[in-house]
């Protein structure tokens, strides 16, 4: 999956280079594009961010506080059609690119009002917040929507799913089916299992010893179920 990060330089550098370097890192990403990062120089600046969101699947917008950009007139960069941001994020949205929006830092999304008409369908997005002060959970979210994983069942490994609540639950399932093998058994046998138990075993106490035994590898066997 090949992933566009685009982001103001004068707005959240540091943060998104934390984010590509991370990204970078999650098997099934085979490419974090870090806009003009990614740009050669003498190559034609519009045309490659055009190619390479054609080739992504996911653009990623970083807005921060400073994200419109505003200059040293007062007038927001984003409203200038030559802003590679504004470039960036109208193209994604022209050709319909599954864009999710980060806002960095305690940043909220800007209204539709003061954004220029291509790119006023952005704030209709759900986004995301990444913060630096959490930012290996924040990242971890982005990563699962990107992926389209659910956050309720992450890809975590086999002893982080192993709670002591879902043991006892599972060991308690297990004891109960124990339980019913017996009374299968029982039924099976027209009630009378338990005498030929004692017959067979030399005398009760064996015999609720079985019966310890069946219930116990019950629950032992289902505190250790595992799910494939």
């Amino acid at each position: 999956m090949r992933i566009f990060l685009s982001y103001r330089r004068s707005d959240s550098q540091d943060l998104c280079g934390r984010m590509a370097d991370r990204l970078r890192q999650v098997g099934g990403l085979s490419e974090v594009f870090v806009d003009v990062d990614g740009i050669a120089p003498g190559e034609n600046f519009e045309k490659k961010i055009q190619a390479m969101i054609a080739r992504s699947e996911v653009f990623v917008v970083v807005i921060g506080s400073g994200w419109m950009g505003g200059d040293k007139g007062g007038s927001p960069r984003l409203l200038d059609p030559s802003d590679y941001v504004r470039m960036e994020t109208a193209e994604a949205l022209r050709q319909s690119l599954r864009i999710i929006p980060v806002l960095a830092n305690g940043a909220v999304m800007p209204s539709p009002d003061g954004l220029p008409e291509d790119l006023q369908a952005l704030t209709k997005l759900n986004a995301l917040s990444v913060r630096h002060t959490d930012f290996d959970h924040d990242v971890d979210r982005l990563i699962n929507a990107i992926l389209e994983r659910s956050p309720s069942r992450p890809r975590a490994g086999y002893a982080s799913r192993r709670t002591p609540q879902s043991i006892v639950l599972r060991a308690v399932i297990g004891a109960l089916i124990g339980g019913a093998v017996l009374m299968t058994m029982a039924v099976a046998n027209n009630l009378k299992w338990h005498t030929s138990l004692e017959t067979t075993l030399g005398g009760s106490d064996m015999v609720i010893v079985v019966i310890v035994a069946v219930v116990a590898a019950g629950a032992i066997a289902g505190a250790f179920y595992r799910r494939r």
